[in-house]
């Protein structure tokens, strides 16, 4: 299963990426940079809500389990990310 829309900052936008992203139905939510060509068009209000994703990462790496990735099994690092969130919410 895709996810509808990928949103990434300036230094992932290549149009090979692009390409990959359309070819599979997925929207691309990154700005251009001022080199390239194209017609430099994509959702600024998703983009916007990137911010929240990101705080949210930056919040959970402050575990050093999480920012490290000592679990070999990703279940146990699930396991471990779920035990985070709750921490932070808590």
């Amino acid at each position: 299963m895709w996810p509808e829309a990928v949103a990434g900052d300036k230094g992932y936008s290549a149009s090979e990426l692009r390409t990959w992203l359309q070819a599979r139905d997925i929207e691309p939510v990154i700005p251009y940079r001022e080199d390239e060509s194209g017609a430099h068009e994509y959702d600024k209000d998703q983009y916007r809500e990137r911010s929240i994703i990101e705080r949210a990462i930056n919040r959970l790496k402050r575990h050093r389990r999480i920012a490290t990735r000592y679990d070999k099994l990703a279940s146990s690092y699930v396991a471990m990310v779920t035990f985070a969130c709750i921490l932070e919410w808590v």
